[in-house]
């Protein structure tokens, strides 16, 4: 009935989800990628940056624990509040690794300068991270998209 030029594709919206899915996992590896090589080179060595990104693994620990008790799915909008939380985590570590550094540059011990820097950064830290959590409670009261 169709001519031998013309192909047929059949899918819908499974597979456009899937591909979506898809390309998200790999926006997030790509900006975990860059993000450790922007902080090796900032900090001028692999330690640090190493230390900044293990603290991921918690990260994604939460977010499963999240989802479990919500009883929500892995979906598009989830992996898009993981990656935004990714970036919140990635900051705040950088903001309390980098006072930690600049303590025992300053020739305090490591957990003098570990303590020092969790009590005067704890402040921003959370600042931060009630500002988000307030900027985005909405989004909890909106339309179901899992």
């Amino acid at each position: 009935d169709k001519p031998n030029n013309v192909k047929v594709n059949i899918g819908g919206a499974s597979d456009d989800i899937n591909n979506a899915m898809t390309q998200l996992a790999f926006a997030m590896l790509a900006a975990i990628i860059i993000v450790y090589l922007i902080l090796v080179i900032t900090f001028k060595g692999g330690l640090a940056p190493f230390t900044i990104l293990f603290s991921l693994a918690f990260t994604v620990i939460g977010v499963i624990i999240a989802l479990l008790i919500t009883g929500a799915t892995i979906s598009v909008p989830s992996l898009i509040g993981m990656l935004m939380l990714i970036g919140i985590v990635v900051t705040n570590a950088i903001v309390l690794i980098d006072r930690v550094i600049n303590n025992e540059q300053q020739g305090m011990e490591m957990k003098e300068a570990l303590i020092e820097a969790g009590g005067t950064r704890i402040r921003p830290i959370l600042m931060t991270a009630i500002a988000t959590i307030g900027a985005l409670v909405p989004l909890l009261f909106g339309q179901d998209s899992s």
